[in-house]
């Protein structure tokens, strides 16, 4: 074996565990359901790299100190390799816990804007009418799915209450997947909420997504999600 086959394996077994973890947040926790990255997802990911490269410091400080890596090697001098390991072990700590304050304190405005949204709803005189409204409706019907010919039979008021339940929940789902609100949280507060208001209207929400597709397009997407319980993913980093 030559001293170029030699560098790349070395190479290749450095970069092993980079690329072995990529691919389990690419394959497992990576979903399409948000529209964009999760911020908690990828401070989880910068940790576990962080991890790995004070394992591979640590190993090559003792180990592998008479080797280099990508052209890097390791000159003792006057140090000990415990005192080096201290040091790195200094700089691992501040770095993680900068990484694991950031992800607590983006949870916990994710949170605490969830509960905001929901109180402040709940709080709405205008909320308060739509929903009585929409209530009576669905006791008019007798929780039987209300067709459309019906829903252009009802009074504009009533109208109003069935679209402004939709616009809130889609509202709801476009902060979800987009992380400005808690899954978690809104599902547990909300979802017989929405899967039955979805369930009643789902006659109305398809006739308007006939003429544009993009009607309400995250609400059907959580209701999909939400649906089957088998494919909502409980990773909750």
């Amino acid at each position: 074996m030559n001293i170029d086959d030699i560098l790349i394996l070395r190479t290749t077994f450095l970069l092993a565990p980079y690329i072995i973890i990529s691919y389990v947040f690419y394959k497992f926790i990576r979903d399409d359901f948000f529209m964009k990255p999760r911020t908690n997802v990828q401070l989880n990911y910068s940790m576990c790299c962080l991890v790995i490269s004070f394992i591979w410091i640590v190993l090559w400080n003792i180990s592998l100190h008479k080797f280099s890596f990508l052209g890097f090697t390791i000159n003792h001098g006057q140090s000990s390799a415990g005192q080096t390991i201290l040091i790195l072990l200094g700089i691992l700590g501040a770095v993680y816990g900068w990484l694991f304050t950031t992800k607590s304190q983006y949870i916990n405005s994710r949170k605490n804007h969830s509960i905001q949204t929901l109180m402040s709803s709940r709080l709405s005189t205008s909320y308060v009418e739509k929903f009585d409204l929409l209530n009576e409706i669905l006791l008019e019907q007798k929780h039987v799915p209300l067709s459309y010919e019906t829903f252009e039979n009802l009074s504009p008021e009533q109208k109003m209450a069935v679209m402004y339940a939709l616009n809130y929940y889609e509202y709801v789902a476009v902060g979800i997947r987009f992380g400005d609100l808690d899954e978690h949280l809104i599902k547990n507060t909300l979802l017989s909420n929405i899967l039955g208001t979805y369930t009643f209207l789902e006659n109305v929400i398809n006739y308007k997504s006939q003429n544009a597709p993009t009607c309400l397009e995250h609400l059907k997407a959580l209701r999909v999600r939400w649906k089957g319980d088998k494919k909502f993913k409980i990773f909750n980093f």
